[in-house]
């Protein structure tokens, strides 16, 4: 659980230092407003039930941010597969419940933005003494590391965190399935 916390700060110091920062290359010139991307309308709860072989509940749009003409935009979509219940043992379904987070970020268009972003992934998991996320031959570029997975398309980076029970292994194997899915909708 504690190194699920520190990953979640690094993932959130990381996009805020991004934020802040603004993505522009060294030339100065003014790059156009990055649009959102729906994050939700790249995956849905039925693409996470056939990737897990569970029911999870609609998607539930979350937070959306940036969008100014330096920096990102960038949007979240939340399911939850709720964990059985048991009798007698009220923390049960709890310990059974599934999360799955999609983060999309829309860079600016030519910007270095996604590569940074990616980049970051692996510095910050170095500068904590993390393990560093592993690559994966998705999108232009791809990383898996403590059940989370980051892809880059272009000038769209996305985060996929699956948080709960289950076999590493088999969080992958959904978590790559889901992306080529995510991939496919842009």
């Amino acid at each position: 659980m504690m190194k699920r916390s520190i990953l979640a700060s690094i993932t959130g110091a990381v996009l805020a230092i991004l934020v802040a920062a603004g993505c522009s290359d060294e030339s100065g010139k003014s790059e156009k407003a990055s649009a959102a991307i729906d994050a939700c309308a790249l995956l849905t709860a039925a693409d996470l039930d056939t990737a897990f072989d569970r029911t999870f509940n609609s998607d539930k749009a979350g937070q959306s941010a940036g969008g100014g003409a330096q920096q990102g935009a960038m949007t979240t979509c939340d399911w939850v597969s709720p964990g059985a219940e048991v009798a007698g043992k009220p923390m049960a379904s709890l310990n059974n419940t599934l999360f799955i987070n999609l983060i999309v970020w829309s860079w600016p268009a030519g910007s270095e933005g996604g590569a940074m972003y990616m980049k970051s992934m692996v510095d910050g998991a170095k500068t904590f003494n993390q393990p560093v996320p592993e690559p994966v031959a998705l999108g232009d570029a791809a990383l898996w590391g403590d059940k989370t997975m980051h892809v880059q398309k272009g000038d769209v980076t996305m985060t996929l965190s699956l948080t709960g029970p289950g076999d590493e292994t088999a969080k992958r194997t959904a978590a790559e399935s889901l992306m080529k899915t995510a991939l496919g909708r842009l």
